[in-house]
C-alpha cells in the first residue's frame, strides 16, 4: 500500500470543482498517471482545515476546505522515472505516513482519519473539521 499526496487551489479559471481536480491531477503527474487515476477515482470526504495565524506565519488566520480521493493503480502504471510540473515526489508506505512523515495544513488528521489510527506526528495549532458531503455533491458526481 503506497499513498500520493497532491492538492492545490481552485483557479478562476476552473468552471468548477471536478475541473480543479483534473487540472491539479495533470499538474502534478505525468499524463499516463492522469490516465490511470482518473478512472478509480473515489470520493473519501470533506473537511475544513483551519490553522491559527502563527502557524501560516501572517496576521490573520487561514483556513481551506480540502477534498480527499482515493484512486487504486497497480504498481506496473507507475512510470520509474517522472516528473511533473509541480513539486516533488515519494512513494510512502503506510507505516512511514503514520510513524515518521510530517504534515502541514492539517493532513496529519486527514491522514490518522483514513487509516484509523493516530499519526505520531500531529501539528500543533491546526484544526480539523468533516464537513457534509452535500457541500461537494457535484464533486461525487459522474
Amino acid at each position: 500500500e503506497a499513498v500520493c499526496l497532491f492538492g492545490g487551489n481552485v483557479k478562476q479559471d476552473d468552471a468548477g470543482p471536478k475541473q480543479t481536480l483534473l487540472r491539479e491531477l495533470s499538474e502534478e503527474l505525468p499524463e499516463s498517471l492522469v490516465d490511470a487515476v482518473i478512472p478509480s477515482l473515489q470520493f473519501i470526504g470533506t473537511t475544513m482545515n483551519s490553522q491559527t495565524a502563527e502557524v501560516v506565519e501572517k496576521p490573520e488566520p487561514y483556513a481551506f476546505m480540502c477534498a480527499c480521493y482515493e484512486a487504486t493503480i497497480s504498481s506496473d502504471e507507475i512510470p520509474s522515472k517522472f516528473k511533473g510540473s509541480e513539486g516533488n515526489y515519494a512513494l510512502l508506505t503506510k507505516e512511514q505516513l503514520v510513524m515518521d512523515h510530517t504534515y502541514a495544513w492539517g493532513y496529519d488528521h486527514v491522514m490518522s482519519s483514513y487509516f484509523g489510527e493516530p499519526v505520531k506526528n500531529m501539528c500543533e495549532g491546526v484544526s480539523v473539521t468533516k464537513l457534509s458531503n452535500e457541500r461537494l455533491k457535484e464533486w461525487t458526481s459522474s
